[in-house]
């Protein structure tokens, strides 16, 4: 008979303990591209629902474009377009930052509360928060006009994809999408590569935009 081979209890032990140290090391990384993709993911949902409502929006308006609906009438065109197209949860108004959080920051860690309370909270916003835990602001801009691919955005979207809930950093869990004439939405500037350029000089310098072109850029992944 041949003498039978296997593992010694020491030999187990050993691979056990490698096994523990290579996930106690993976697990902060595991977590982080788990939380990342939860915002991308929550993100999207916003972004669908957008493109969704934009779409009935004309039709129902029987028009082609934005520029030619009341949705470009103001502040108050916006909060009644708001509340008759999105399932709302809080509705906090004109000029408010009550549905976002109370202290954002950017990638690099500085504060960003001040542009928040510029730009969500401007008089020209109106602000809501959905029944999906999202918070949005939604401001018209000036330079709609009725050609439906003309590249003059008609307004912005503030986006908290979970409401006022940690982490509150711009690129991760707040992004600004801008809208266009057709409905469509995109970065301030349409274009790979503009919103390659948008992001390496705004959104990593601590701006309100250019972090949402780069998700858009990389198909929906959060690759930074």
């Amino acid at each position: 008979m041949g003498i039978k081979q296997g593992f010694t209890l020491a030999e187990i032990l050993i691979t056990l303990g490698i096994i523990g140290v290579v996930s106690v090391l993976s697990m902060p990384t595991l977590v982080v591209n788990y939380k990342k993709q939860t915002y991308v993911t929550s993100l999207h949902k916003v972004y669908n629902e957008f493109n969704q409502v934009f779409e009935r929006y004309l039709s129902d308006q029987r028009v082609e474009t934005l520029a030619e609906t009341e949705l470009m009438g103001g502040v108050n065109s916006v909060g009644a377009f708001l509340k008759d197209y999105f399932k709302i949860a809080k509705e906090c108004g004109a000029g408010s930052t009550a549905c976002f959080g109370d202290s954002y920051t950017t990638l690099k860690g500085t504060s960003a509360q001040e542009l928040v309370n510029i730009n969500v909270g401007h008089a020209d916003a109106y602000s809501v928060m959905l029944t999906n835990g999202a918070s949005i602001s939604m401001k018209i801009a000036g330079n709609c006009n009725n050609n439906a691919e003309n590249s003059n955005y008609c307004g912005l979207i503030y986006v908290d994809t979970n409401g006022a809930k940690a982490p509150n950093r711009i690129g991760r869990d707040f992004f600004t999408m801008y809208f266009y004439p057709s409905g469509n939405i995109d970065e301030a500037q349409t274009g790979s590569d503009t919103r390659e350029s948008y992001f390496t000089l705004l959104c990593q310098n601590g701006f309100l935009i250019g972090c949402f072109g780069k998700i858009l850029n990389d198909n929906w992944k959060m690759n930074y």
